[in-house]
């Protein structure tokens, strides 16, 4: 993603007064595991150790994932491809789910992102199990769409690495309580090599150039920095 014309991979967040809402954020994270409100994301790179909970998403239904959503509507076809914009046809079919209703910290967090000018189509938390791995991956939104992801739980034992290069793999040194922009149109994969679950806060993003998010990158103390973007094919094929 490119910022003030620098090719940037991730940056640390920071976000005012994260520290006095985030752990709210995980409990609520973690009465919705309790509750069993957790469902397979993606069956391809994640198998069925990678899970989610909506609390904003398609059609505002928790329970429809969005490779459903474009399995099941024929005109959405296309929009799970590169094409941004074609995507951007179909924004109010993204909507705040019943889940946020009991999860009133974590939509109040969403909410006061979205008010910055940050458009935010979709808020899941992310669960990955024990030993699990989130196989070698890009996805299909170059410089358009991007990523923010909340450390909740068990970040001690995950890895997180993206191809930031040829040949060049940079591990993400994310922990719990912070919150980092991820350019997920690099190839990247995710291990948890610990024996307990690992929870996320993911947020879903257009328009990352708005003045709050270029705001947040003057002012972030961790920068990751890509030798260049994203190119088709990707750079190479990944560990896992």
């Amino acid at each position: 993603m490119i910022f003030y014309g620098l090719n940037v991979a991730a940056f640390k967040i920071p976000f005012p007064n994260l520290s006095d809402v985030w752990e709210d954020i995980r409990d609520e994270c973690f009465r919705l595991e309790e509750a069993d409100c957790f469902l397979p994301h993606n069956m391809q790179t994640g198998k069925d150790t990678w899970r989610t909970a909506s609390i904003k998403g398609a059609l505002g239904n928790w329970r429809l994932t969005d490779p459903a959503f474009y399995r099941h509507l024929p005109e959405m076809k296309s929009v799970s491809g590169p094409n941004i914009e074609d995507r951007l046809q179909y924004i109010d079919r993204w909507a705040y789910t019943e889940l946020a209703t009991f999860c009133p910290a974590t939509t109040k967090f969403c909410q006061e992102v979205e008010g910055a000018g940050a458009f935010m189509n979709g808020a899941r938390f992310l669960k990955l199990e024990p030993s699990a791995a989130i196989r070698y991956h890009y996805d299909n939104n170059p410089h358009k769409e991007f990523r923010v992801t909340l450390g909740l739980s068990g970040l001690s034992e995950e890895t997180f690495v993206l191809n930031t290069g040829p040949n060049k793999w940079e591990p993400i040194p994310m922990k719990e309580g912070e919150a980092w922009f991820v350019d997920i149109s690099l190839g990247h994969c995710v291990y948890n090599m610990g024996k307990t679950d690992r929870y996320r806060l993911g947020l879903q993003y257009y328009s990352p150039t708005s003045d709050w998010m270029l705001e947040m990158f003057k002012q972030s103390e961790h920068v990751v920095y890509a030798e260049q973007l994203r190119i088709n094919p990707p750079f190479q094929e990944g560990p896992i």
